[in-house]
Formats: structure tokens, C-alpha cells, sequence
């Protein structure tokens, strides 16, 4: 049995998710996670940064994302996935190349994000801000806590330490 442990940044997140989003979320991560490492045992991820934001954009657009509630979250991840960076590469993260490790979180997040965005209601607020605002949906909390689940899995395969 594998043990996922979260940042305390992550943790915070999914406290403040509504239960049955938790309970999706955190089953969507474990096997997205699993999938990954499965995935990159075999070999790189063929995702494309560019590619995988504009599926983001396109999946927060068809979802009824508000256009700046989307323009918060697409720059929250992405300031987030600069954190990600070329020298913290395992052996293969460095074969596969820091672009395409970054992709795989974004691809992570395409494939998990759905069934969190159509369960949990539009107009559902969080009780708690995050990433630097205050006021947020349900859904750009769960967002969030998804785009952390989905870096942390990453980071598992493809960073050292």
C-alpha cells in the first residue's frame, strides 16, 4: 500500500473542499498518482505544456469557470509550475526534460479535474481563500487542491528527494 503525503500548502486545501468533493478528489488523485507512475516506469509522457493549458483553459471555459476566475487559476498554476525546476530532476526527469515533466502535471490535471467540476455546484463559495485571494468557488478550491495532488505525484516520479 502507498502512502501519499501532501504539502502542508496541499493539505490546507483539501481541508476546506466540501466532503463529497474531498472524497472524489482524493480518490481521483490516488489514481491519477498511481497512473503516473505506471506511465513514466515506461517512459516519458508525450504532453506538451502549451497543449495541456490550452485543454485547461478549454475544460475551466466548458465548465462555466468565470473568465477571471480562470485567469486566476491558469496563473496560479503556472507560477506553480515554475517551482518545478530543471535541477531537482531524478535521472529520469532529466531524460524526459523539465518541459514534459511540467506537461504532466498539466495532462494530470485534464484527466482528473472533470468529475470534480461537474460534482461540485458553480455557485458554491469556499470557506477559506487560497493562492492570495480571498474569496473563491467551491470549484477553483478544488482546482487547487487537484492541481497539488497532481504536482505532488509528479514530483514523486520524476524529482529526486
Amino acid at each position: 500500500m502507498r502512502v501519499i503525503v501532501f504539502s502542508p500548502e496541499a493539505r490546507e486545501h483539501v481541508r476546506m473542499l466540501p466532503r463529497f468533493a474531498l472524497s472524489l478528489g482524493i480518490i481521483l488523485a490516488m489514481l491519477a498518482i498511481g497512473g503516473a507512475d505506471a506511465d513514466a516506469a515506461n517512459s516519458c509522457p508525450g504532453a506538451d505544456q502549451a497543449t495541456e493549458r490550452r485543454k485547461l483553459e478549454r475544460l475551466l471555459s466548458a465548465n462555466d469557470v468565470s473568465k477571471n476566475e480562470r485567469a486566476f487559476l491558469l496563473a496560479g498554476a503556472a507560477a506553480r509550475l515554475k517551482e518545478v525546476q530543471a535541477r531537482n530532476l531524478n535521472a529520469r526527469g532529466r531524460a524526459c526534460g523539465i518541459d514534459n515533466v511540467r506537461a504532466h502535471i498539466l495532462a494530470c490535471m485534464n484527466s482528473t479535474l472533470p468529475p470534480l467540476l461537474g460534482d461540485v455546484p458553480a455557485d458554491r463559495k469556499a470557506t477559506s481563500g487560497f493562492w492570495g485571494r480571498k474569496k473563491l468557488s467551491a470549484r477553483a478550491a478544488g482546482f487547487i487542491a487537484m492541481f497539488h495532488a497532481c504536482r505532488a505525484g509528479t514530483m514523486k516520479t520524476f524529482l529526486s528527494g
